[in-house]
């Protein structure tokens, strides 16, 4: 099995763990709106991005950066009238993203396995819309760098 594998799996592991009992796992994370309410009313997921080879091939392995790319949501239970359930929820999901953050850099799985994860941002507080519901979404973006070997 490849590192790439490795990752994905830990990474999953990691939300699994850190999400356990709060929030649900999107079912497809790169079209949020598709997901299902009981998921969109506060859930996570992610995918992997686009990759670049680094160029720094050393000792017969190749260091490939990627962008990953992880989801939170949180259902804006408000009207457009009601801003405190609306900043409620804004707040909530900005924990959330914090507490994303600073799991993945206090975890030795991933610093152990990646040659580099730095959180590089995101998109910032965003609205999906269903038939339903209005659900609050942030999309957080990371490099990490990692060695396959040759």
């Amino acid at each position: 099995m490849s590192v790439i594998s490795t990752v994905y799996d830990t990474v999953d592991t990691h939300l699994g763990t850190l999400f356990s009992g709060t929030h649900k796992k999107f079912y497809d994370p790169r079209e949020l709106g598709v997901n299902d309410t009981y998921a969109l009313g506060r859930g996570y997921g992610f995918y992997l991005g686009p990759g670049n080879n680094t160029n720094r091939n050393i000792s017969c392995k190749l260091s490939v950066q990627r962008e990953l790319v992880v989801s939170l949501s949180i259902i804006n239970r408000g009207t457009a009238k009601d801003i405190s359930i609306r900043q409620t929820a804004e707040k909530q999901l900005l924990e959330d993203h914090f507490t994303l953050i600073k799991s993945f850099e206090q975890d030795p799985t991933l610093e152990d396995l990646l040659a580099k994860l730095i959180y590089s941002g995101d998109n910032g507080i965003e609205n999906v819309f269903t038939d339903r519901n209005n659900y609050l979404v942030i999309e957080s973006s990371f490099d990490i760098e990692y060695f396959e070997n040759l």
